[in-house]
């Protein structure tokens, strides 16, 4: 059984005096602050920091972002970041702590052979029709890997990718407060550098999602992502299809005669689409993030 139904809500973020880091270089700290979280995090590591990288590191913009929490008993997790970027890609930052890949998106045996990868994120082309992977390796190892397709699901409707946790603890923990150090050349690039990041916030809104769901069995949290040409709340995806997983190397079979799921609509800043996430608990014991042609991480 599947039901649509949304949580947002408003984050700030102030900027505090000039400081210097443990190598004696200036930098401005910014401090996102959220209502839901727990503790401070200073990890530029973190699903919520990553988006920026490009602003930090080369000045360059980096279109509008938006958060997205998962909520898990009276605890928040990160579950990701969307950008809409200026090349009209949709980007995902995945919130799972460990991002190493064991698996391919060819379906080659990656960490078992020595090999060390990390998904960084994911990007979706204009068409909504191509997708690809960028590794964290990407700059040190020129590591990258084939681009793969959407499946078409429905007019303008297409599934994205899905993403498998064994437990909600496996993601970030939502903080209290971020922190984001920036630093500068001159006070013009300053300036310009905090615009863009002002800039980027689609109006400080986040979203929460979760789903009223207690299987007594062993279960993983599925999150299934889609993504629509019509900027809609009613032109939902077809329900009752996916619980169960698209790809078959991946064991995700619930014998329950219902399942519960919850549909959660996000709008991205410019983007004239909307984004949908499905979240569900299926009987299984895998974790994993999915293609619709095989899976690219599996712990």
């Amino acid at each position: 059984m599947s039901w649509e139904g949304e949580e947002l809500g408003n984050a700030s973020l102030i900027p505090l005096a000039p400081q210097k880091d443990e190598a004696g270089d200036s930098y401005l700290p910014l401090i996102y602050d959220f209502p839901l979280g727990k503790n401070i995090s200073v990890d530029d590591n973190s699903a919520l920091v990553r988006p920026f990288r490009r602003v930090l590191e080369k000045g360059k913009p980096i279109g509008t972002i938006n958060y997205v929490f998962y909520q898990e008993n009276n605890d928040y997790f990160i579950l990701g970041s969307f950008v809409y970027s200026d090349r009209q890609r949709i980007i995902f930052f995945p919130g799972i702590l460990d991002r190493r890949m064991t698996i391919s998106p060819e379906g080659d045996e990656v960490l078992g052979k020595g090999i060390l990868r990390h998904i960084d994120h994911l990007s979706l082309e204009s068409s909504l029709r191509t997708c690809h992977l960028t590794l964290l390796e990407k700059e040190t190892l020129h590591a990258k890997y084939n681009k793969f397709n959407t499946k078409w699901l429905q007019d303008d409707m297409f599934y994205w990718f899905s993403m498998s946790i064994q437990d909600a603890w496996k993601l970030e923990p939502a903080p209290m407060t971020q922190e984001i150090r920036l630093k500068w050349h001159n006070f013009s690039d300053l300036k310009r550098r905090y615009s863009i990041i002002m800039n980027s916030r689609g109006d400080s809104i986040f979203n929460v999602t979760r789903v009223d769901d207690h299987p007594q069995e062993q279960f993983i949290i599925n999150f299934e992502f889609f993504v629509s040409r019509r900027q809609s709340r009613e032109y939902i995806p077809q329900s009752g299809i996916y619980h169960t997983g698209l790809v078959p190397t991946v064991k995700m079979k619930d014998q329950r005669k219902e399942v519960m799921s919850r549909f959660h609509h996000i709008i991205l800043k410019e983007f004239s689409g909307s984004l949908w996430v499905r979240v569900s608990k299926i009987t299984g014991s895998q974790d994993c993030i999915c293609t619709p042609k095989s899976p690219i991480h599996n712990l």
